[in-house]
């Protein structure tokens, strides 16, 4: 029982995180965050200029290692809640395999559920941002 509520703490926590990055995308001025002191940082109107080196200059390589890619979730807040709400859900789903154990089978299911599920899903976000100026033509 109690890896079912530590779970259901990992989907709520997601679930604070999915709406918190909807407030920030779509609701900015309503939101606590347009309070916060980086702005650079929360508002999504310039803070995806952030994993760039320098975006108003014209220089698009990244500002750091992976500021791109894979450590996208540090650069602005947008990508930080987007982190917080898939790594919720993965040990949300992790703890819940735990809670049904048999044998390690169901542990290694799961991540490698997980594994298919994130790889084609960045996949197919990677294919729509790769190919999106070539459908402009």
């Amino acid at each position: 029982m109690t890896l079912i509520i530590t779970a259901a703490v990992f989907f709520a926590t997601a679930g604070l995180a999915d709406a918190a990055k909807d407030k920030i995308l779509f609701h900015y001025d309503k939101s606590i965050f347009k309070n916060f002191k980086n702005q650079q940082f929360w508002d999504s109107s310039v803070s995806w200029t952030n994993k760039y080196k320098d975006y108003d200059k014209g220089d698009l390589t990244a500002k750091f290692p992976l500021s791109k890619t894979i450590l996208v979730g540090f650069t602005d807040g947008f990508h930080l809640t987007k982190l917080i709400n898939e790594v919720s859900l993965f040990i949300g789903f992790l703890v819940l395999s735990f809670a049904s154990i048999q044998d390690i089978n169901n542990i290694i299911h799961t991540i490698i559920s997980y594994s298919i599920y994130k790889g084609c899903f960045q996949l197919g976000f990677g294919w729509v941002f790769a190919v999106k100026d070539e459908l402009k033509r």
